[in-house]
């Protein structure tokens, strides 16, 4: 994979991906703030454990982060459209790891509810600004891949965030400073928290600003003078870009729900380091699977233009289902494989490879061709903030309501081995329904965008060289 350098005539000349500053730290970046992301969910335990707080408590604090970062995404895109990239990214580093350190200080919910939410502002900075960048360095053709290549990097960062925050959050922790020990859970928001802010000082130093492409679609230019919601009205006249909205809307629901894995294994009788490291197979699954799941698409695209990637996320999202099955239902019902870690390892690892392809080698690739470049940033922020909204209210939230009001979690007082088990199976049935459910249905959406989406990628190409894109209700865009 080799990238563009230069204007002109020293355009012809490229040089390797992995060589390139800009992508190197874009991938850092979104590997640190992939892995600050993490620590909130890795920590469930521990907080439940100093505060005594139930799981739907605990979704809240996820709504505060998920919900702050849906809402902002859509600023990041507005300004990612005009304003520079680096510095932008440099500034959500920044706030990420300031807030960080400040949650390390927290004595009550407002205190963690406040700085995770500022925590998820500066997360939403990464993917508008991230889109931008790959459309304008990297060719069509291989977006997909490369849009896994980074989503692969940042799943390594989730992997080593949750397996640090889920080791060390339950322990206490000597400080120097103050001669006493801390809570392990305020000792991995400090070292985790360091780590975007000593970023934040290299991109700003660091990173350059490649030149933007210009926008080729009539009625949007490359300067943005459209407002970005009137844009926005008239691209969801594009079935295309209803279809994958409304997929992303429930495909955001089982990622966020997945969140109670690591409390789910506590619960079961796993320790902390054993639990960590059975979730951590799933981040590890993904890394691949995102990675994976670009190259198929790519490979899908060449061979049928307008199915091929949407096959790949049928396939996707029916293998998820069936894998999600077996570990929260099948898997539940015979305690003997639930307490084997070798089991239950290797079918996180699965669902983690088999059900990451749709965001690398589907959505991102689809939005690119059917966005003009002047737009990108904001539209891939606003379809960021949709799904994020989606996930924050309906993802885990949901699953601790369902596992506290209706499957009995924290209602056997008995205390010991049973009343841990119970709380298990309860988590275990909410995630089964929140996970298999919206996958299922976004098999069927996926169904229906490969039915529209060759008209609507005909009409875009011909807007490129003929004018305003002409859909099939005699709108234009």
């Amino acid at each position: 994979m080799v990238l563009p350098t230069g204007d002109g005539k020293s355009r012809r000349r490229s040089r390797p991906l992995w060589k390139d500053p800009t992508m190197i730290l874009l991938g850092l970046t979104g590997a640190v703030d992939a892995a600050d992301g993490r620590v909130l969910t890795a920590l469930f335990r521990a907080l439940e454990s100093e505060f005594s707080f139930g799981p739907e408590t605990l979704s809240y604090l996820l709504i505060g982060q998920s919900l702050s970062m849906a809402v902002s995404s859509p600023l990041w895109g507005y300004l990612a459209d005009r304003k520079s990239r680096s510095t932008l990214l440099a500034i959500g580093c920044f706030i990420c790891g300031f807030s960080t350190w400040l949650m390390a200080g927290a004595t009550t919910f407002f205190h963690l509810l406040v700085m995770r939410s500022l925590a998820g502002i500066a997360l939403a900075s990464i993917s508008p600004v991230g889109q931008s960048l790959v459309a304008d360095l990297v060719p069509e053709r291989n977006r997909g891949r490369v849009f896994g290549i980074l989503m692969a990097v940042s799943n390594a960062g989730a992997f080593w965030g949750g397996l640090f925050a889920t080791s060390y959050g339950g322990r206490r922790i000597f400080s120097p400073w103050s001669g006493n020990s801390i809570s392990g859970w305020r000792f991995v928001l400090l070292v985790v928290g360091s780590l975007p802010l000593l970023l934040s000082i290299v991109v700003y130093l660091i990173m350059s600003e490649p030149r933007r492409t210009l926008g080729i679609t009539k009625g949007v230019n490359s300067s943005g003078n459209e407002g970005t919601f009137h844009f926005l009205k008239r691209l969801f006249r594009v079935r295309t870009f209803q279809l994958i909205v409304l997929q992303g809307l429930f495909g955001a629901i089982p990622w966020n729900a997945l969140s109670f894995s690591t409390l789910w294994l506590q619960h079961a009788g796993f320790d902390d380091f054993t639990a960590s490291k059975i979730v951590s197979w799933h981040m590890i699954g993904a890394m691949f699977g995102v990675a994976l799941g670009g190259q198929l698409g790519d490979m899908a695209a060449v061979w049928s233009p307008s199915r091929g990637r949407v096959y790949v996320a049928q396939a996707s999202t029916l293998m998820g289902t069936l894998v999600a099955a077996f570990i929260y239902g099948i898997q539940t019902a015979d305690p003997s494989v639930t307490r084997s870690a070798h089991y239950l390892s290797a079918s996180f690892f699965s669902m983690g490879l088999v059900s990451s392809w749709c965001g690398s080698g589907v959505n991102r690739p689809i939005l690119s061709e059917i966005v003009p470049p002047s737009q990108r940033a904001s539209i891939m922020a606003w379809s960021i903030g949709l799904e994020g909204c989606s996930g924050a209210l309906f993802g885990a939230p949901i699953v601790g309501l369902l596992a506290e009001r209706v499957f009995g979690y924290g209602q056997n007082s008995g205390g010991g081995v049973s009343q841990a088990n119970d709380d298990a199976n309860a988590l275990a049935k909410a995630m089964l329904y929140m996970v298999t459910i919206p996958w299922l249905f976004c098999f069927t959406v996926y169904g229906w965008v490969g039915h529209v989406y060759q008209d609507d990628r005909k009409s875009v190409k011909r807007s490129q060289t003929l004018g305003p894109l002409e859909l099939e209700n005699g709108h234009s865009l």
